[in-house]
């Protein structure tokens, strides 16, 4: 590789994006970017620091079945990036909070944050991306479902050339990208993303001022609409009690536009008898735009075929040779590293 080669460019700062990245730069790939626009990388591994408590809020634990994933957990727990987390199974959570862990993997990356890509456009070598930065304290979760006025434009345009792209993001984003640079999608690729859409989650994070009856974790006999609730203290990354109440994806996009304080008066009247009435030090509402994918697919990645390598990877991709079926960190993980190799390989052919 020359010094004037455009970058590898990775969009969508996930644990998909990031292990992809982390794979081009372990094979020796100095010129890999990778973009986000949320305030860190991450995606739905993110841990918030809130009235004095660490809450993970998103993804609480992840599990291992393919020898290629136990293989990477186990050097993850030698360096005591990770613990293990028994319940019914054996799961496994990030050592200090989910984006601990997140950050360690990113370690040798190149990243932006708060960076909005707006744009793809297909280049005859390469790729065009276009992206705002967004520096105020709210960033819209999607890029099709607010009103234009919604969306954060400080103006600050700016362009990256690519030579590759390989994209982690949810699949409308990926097709609003695509679809505002005018790029041909063969139908049939178009017709897989399009399959692929999100139901939310509604997510209340709750400081307690006393210990609360819960165990550490219940995701099972909740009435509906509570899916699960973990407590941060007693897992072992909050100094505090603190509670994470996710609730099922049918109520959440039900109501996912109501007043935060009507959904959260809700929330918590039914999770009382493992939430307790003593005082809270804080409660706060997430909103997860794109939480669990309709639809799988059944490989470890995509491309677009154009006259530059575009990759596609994420948690929906899921090979025939999973046994479980379902998206989820395990699969988020190797369609990332799966795509980035892919991509070394015609790295390779072209020298």
């Amino acid at each position: 590789m020359t010094a004037n080669q455009d970058p590898i460019v990775i969009i969508g700062g996930g644990i998909s994006g990031v292990m992809a990245a982390r794979t081009l730069a372990e094979a020796g790939e100095d010129q890999v970017l990778l973009l986000d626009k949320g305030r860190g990388l991450g995606g739905r591994m993110v841990t918030r620091a809130f009235q004095g408590a660490k809450i993970d809020h998103g993804v609480q634990y992840f599990t291992a079945h393919s020898q290629a994933f136990q293989h990477l957990v186990k050097q993850w727990q030698e360096q005591g990036w990770v613990n293990e987390w028994k319940s019914s199974l054996t799961t496994y959570y990030g050592t200090g909070g989910m984006n601990a862990l997140v950050k360690h993997l990113a370690d040798p990356v190149d990243f932006c944050v708060r960076v909005r890509v707006t744009q793809v456009q297909a280049q005859p070598n390469g790729w065009l991306l276009r992206w705002i930065s967004e520096e105020q304290d709210y960033v819209a979760q999607t890029y099709s479902e607010v009103p234009n006025e919604a969306i954060y434009d400080p103006g600050k345009q700016a362009v990256v050339h690519a030579r590759a792209i390989i994209s982690t993001v949810p699949a409308p984003q990926l097709l609003y990208l695509l679809d505002q640079g005018k790029v041909q999608v063969e139908q049939f690729i178009r017709e897989k993303l399009q399959a692929i859409q999100y139901l939310p989650c509604l997510t209340a994070l709750v400081v307690l001022k006393e210990p609360c009856p819960l165990q550490e974790f219940l995701n099972k006999q909740l009435p509906y609409p509570l899916k699960l609730i973990t407590d941060n203290f007693k897992k072992g990354i909050s100094e505090v009690p603190a509670l994470t109440i996710q609730i099922h994806e049918e109520w959440s996009k039900e109501n996912f536009w109501r007043e935060d304080q009507d959904i959260l008066g809700e929330i918590l009247k039914v999770a009382e008898p493992w939430v307790g009435t003593g005082e809270k030090l804080g409660v706060a509402l997430k909103r997860w735009t794109y939480s669990l994918p309709s639809a799988i697919v059944r490989e470890s990645f995509m491309s677009i075929e154009t006259t530059a390598p575009l990759l596609i990877a994420g948690d929906v991709f899921v090979p025939e040779s999973d046994p479980l079926g379902y998206g989820r960190v395990e699969t988020a993980v190797l369609s990332g590293i799966a795509a980035a190799k892919a991509l070394l390989e015609l790295e390779k052919k072209k020298r």
